[in-house]
């Protein structure tokens, strides 16, 4: 329970004959073992302490006296040795019973990283891994192995989602190696950890023991171990335990819409071999299964399911442009009221004037013509054509609303490359259905636009850079299954939506009571997400064949 570790021979469940031990500061004991105990004449390797061991060189290349540095870095970890082994003691046994709990796993390490609050847009939790991972393996690594899950292609994409759970026999993808949410820190590898993510998230120019000063006293000690010992609905995001049975159908969507980012990226945004699914891929994924109705509130939207470790930002700037827009409601409704009003009262001055000048003059050839009703009728509407001629539907934009839509459009753009693990990925599909279910969605269009939608549920949003039109077919492209078959597809994913349309009636009749989340989420993926998304991927075969 102490981060220690053996590795060697056993004999009536004891230590006993060759092995190696490696204590919890770091220290190794290479030598024979009988019953249980270390042999005699056997030594411990000489080491200093677990901070003396860590590899900070990298991060003291411009420091003007290395030496000085590391001692610093050292005083203080020791300082708080005692804080960090509770900590580390503290997130070993998070959703792990105390005589199970020997090592920190990857995925406890994530959840003290969001108790923290380290997260952002900019450091998402598959960022974390990667550094937990560098610790752990001293960066001689590589991220993307040779038995790497492969993406699935169109077609056969579109033969698993058209596919009943028990049908589908892929077998699901393996965790990349960085992302293994078993992995194990020891308690130098957790120390090793928190140091570089000091370095990443404190400017360089501080140093890095005040990079490491500012993490501890800000971040970690305020907030870590403040957590609850329990997943919500037994569901723990940070791992990925699926919370409905359709769990392999999300696998291969998530590797198919990771693999169609990977093709349509620029050249200079290349991303990392072990790249994950992005906010972006997201939203795509959910335009080609037209969850998306024509005029949605892109960044709404994004801010009501994205994880709130990332969307504190977003949020404050949604919810900023909502009162800035209120505002500017106000007065717009303020200055058409101040315009009706002037233009009624231009309108009688108008009708008095014209009422005294004709009873003043009243000729005889005038009366016999129309009469002073209709001369006054005509001053009045000319006066209305000239004070109001038609008072245009869309208002200027006031400077603060202007500047409000700029800093959540920044906002929106940031959040949009943000990477997901598959878990959270789920979790965003399970906050969407959430959303989806209510009565009204935060992203849900005005009366008047949703009245008008597109039969495509296209959203205005910018899902792809200005060249990945041509380069998303030619992504495609590569797959092997896009071929003259893609005609009779389009007809398989008809049946899709059939078979889903069927299967949704069957719920409706098991939903009279208050669904669980996880309920919620497998009826959107049952009956709207998959048949919708295998259809779009049907004719996106017919278009791909007939255009070859």
């Amino acid at each position: 329970a102490n981060g220690s570790k053996y590795d060697g021979a056993w004999q009536n469940n004891q230590k006993h004959g060759y092995g190696v031990f490696t204590f919890e500061d770091g220290s190794v004991y290479k030598g024979n073992f009988v019953h249980d105990r270390m042999a005699e004449g056997a030594g411990v390797l000489p080491t200093p302490d677990v901070y003396g061991r860590l590899r900070i060189s990298q991060y003291l290349i411009n420091e003007a006296e290395p030496e000085i540095a590391a001692a610093a870095v050292h005083n203080l970890l020791t300082r708080h040795h005692t804080e960090l082994k509770q900590i580390y003691r503290y997130y070993a046994t998070f959703n792990c019973p105390a005589q199970e709990a020997f090592v920190l796993s990857l995925v406890q390490f994530r959840q003290f990283v969001v108790d923290s609050e380290l997260c952002s847009p900019a450091l998402p939790l598959a960022q974390v891994d990667r550094i937990v991972y560098d610790a752990i393996k001293g960066g001689e690594h590589a991220h993307a192995p040779a038995d790497a899950p492969s993406a699935p292609g169109l077609l056969e994409l579109q033969s698993i989602l058209l596919s009943d759970i028990s049908e589908v026999s892929h077998p699901t993808p393996p965790a990349m190696p960085a992302h293994d949410p078993a992995m194990e820190l020891l308690f130098r590898e957790f120390v090793q950890a928190l140091v570089s993510l000091a370095a990443t998230l404190r400017p360089a120019s501080l140093g890095l023991p005040q990079q490491l000063r500012l993490l501890l006293q800000e971040d970690v000690l305020p907030r870590a171990c403040k957590s609850t010992q329990q997943a919500d609905e037994g569901k723990d995001f940070l791992v990925g335990k699926a919370p409905c049975n359709f769990t392999d159908h999300l696998h291969f969507i998530y590797q198919y819409y990771v693999q169609r980012g990977v093709a349509t990226a620029p050249r200079f945004r290349r991303a990392k071999p072990d790249r994950q699914l992005t906010v972006r891929e997201f939203v795509l994924l959910l335009r080609d299964a037209s969850m998306l109705p024509a005029g949605s509130d892109m960044a709404a939207m994004v801010a009501a399911v994205l994880p709130a470790r990332y969307a504190r930002h977003l949020s404050e700037a949604v919810a900023s442009r909502a009162v800035v827009e209120a505002e500017m409601k106000a007065l717009w409704a303020e200055a058409e009221a101040a315009e009706a009003k002037a233009a009624a009262e231009a309108a009688e001055a108008a009708a008095a004037e014209a009422e005294f000048d004709e009873s003043a003059r009243v000729p005889a050839a005038a009366s016999s013509k129309g009469g002073k009703g209709s001369k006054v009728e005509a001053e009045v509407e000319k006066v209305f054509v000239e004070v109001v001629p038609d008072v245009p539907k869309r208002r200027p934009f006031t400077p603060e609303m202007l500047e409000a839509m700029a800093v959540e459009e920044e906002a929106l753009g940031e959040a949009m490359e943000t990477e997901l693990l598959f878990a959270e990925f789920e979790e965003m599909l399970l906050s969407f259905s959430l959303h989806l279910a209510s009565e009204r969605p935060p992203w849900a269009p005005p009366v008047d636009v949703s009245a008008d939608v597109n039969v495509d549920g296209d959203a205005d949003v910018n899902l792809v850079d200005d060249d990945d039109e041509a380069g998303d077919v030619e992504a495609d492209d590569d797959d092997d299954d896009v071929n003259a078959d893609g005609e009779s597809m389009a007809g398989n994913a008809d049946a899709g939506v059939v078979k889903g349309n069927q299967e949704e009636c069957a719920i409706e009749e098991d939903t009279s009571a208050s669904p669980s989340p996880s309920n919620l989420l497998e009826h959107l993926l049952r009956t709207k997400l998959l048949p919708n998304l295998a259809s779009h991927l049907g004719e996106r075969a017919v278009a791909m064949a007939t255009a070859v």
